[in-house]
């Protein structure tokens, strides 16, 4: 990578000011309030060094490319990238004082006229789980669980052992109950919590609210989240269609639109 090329870091970038000059390749200049920003779960650093290492990159076949003749169609084609950024930026503001939402409402009506696309390969189980040490007690933490509390004993053993806690319960396939070695018997639905003593002295306190066959439709709640972005996506078209229609219209009423 070019910057690593250099001995810099993205710590070296990001201690740079918003107009800080970042990169220069012969007479072309990058500066930091050029770069996108990062995403959410996105490596700030990480993304900055991409932008800069492939800017750079750019410039330098740009320079080699520098006495390719321009053409009539290159001119159109950069005429177009500029206008497919502008068309995006316009369309993403327009969207965003559109304030699109989608409500619970919407999501259960697509889920029910689309069963038949979500149908599961595999029994699924509602699961919820604890497997606890023998230095805690497993009654005590049951009543709890029943009632709804974790309890301080609960939470902070959760808190140093996260990956033996299932705090929420959760739609799973077969493999979770497998992977922690709960017999196929003790697979039943059941409103409160149960007990199973492992050889190894520990105790799972586990509980199954639900359960989907394979050959039904998969739960709505592990789907919700897809759902609400089809039908985000499917409102902003809706948006999007509709002021080009007025865009059109408008055009044609002043006389500024011709196809010949």
């Amino acid at each position: 990578m070019i910057i690593a090329l250099l001995g810099l870091t993205g710590c070296d970038l990001l201690s740079k000011t918003d107009a800080a000059v970042l990169a220069k390749v012969y007479q072309e200049q990058l500066t930091l309030d050029e770069l996108a920003l990062p995403g959410a779960n996105v490596d700030s650093l990480q993304h900055l060094e991409q932008q800069v290492n492939d800017w750079a990159t750019r410039q330098l076949w740009a320079n080699a490319a520098k006495d390719v003749p321009y053409t009539p169609r290159m001119a159109r084609l950069v005429a177009d990238y500029k206008n497919s950024l502008l068309i995006a930026e316009y369309q993403q503001d327009l969207i965003a004082q559109s304030n699109v939402q989608v409500d619970e409402q919407m999501v259960l009506d697509y889920y029910k006229a689309n069963k038949a696309n979500f149908i599961l390969e595999k029994d699924m189980y509602k699961f919820q789980y604890f497997q606890l040490t023998a230095e805690l007690d497993p009654n005590n933490i049951m009543a709890g669980l029943d009632e709804g509390e974790l309890g301080d004993e609960l939470s902070a053993y959760c808190e140093a052992n996260p990956a033996e806690c299932m705090l929420n319960a959760t739609w799973v396939e077969p493999g979770t109950l497998e992977a922690i070695e709960l017999p196929a018997y003790l697979w039943k639905t059941s409103g409160k919590f149960s007990q199973y003593y492992k050889a190894d002295g520990q105790t799972i306190l586990y509980r199954i609210e639900a359960k989907r066959t394979a050959g039904e439709s998969k739960p709505l709640d592990i789907l919700r989240e897809n759902i609400v972005s089809v039908l985000t996506f499917q409102l902003e078209q809706e948006i999007i269609e509709k002021h080009e229609a007025a865009l059109l219209l408008n055009a044609q009423n002043e006389e500024h639109f011709e196809i010949y």
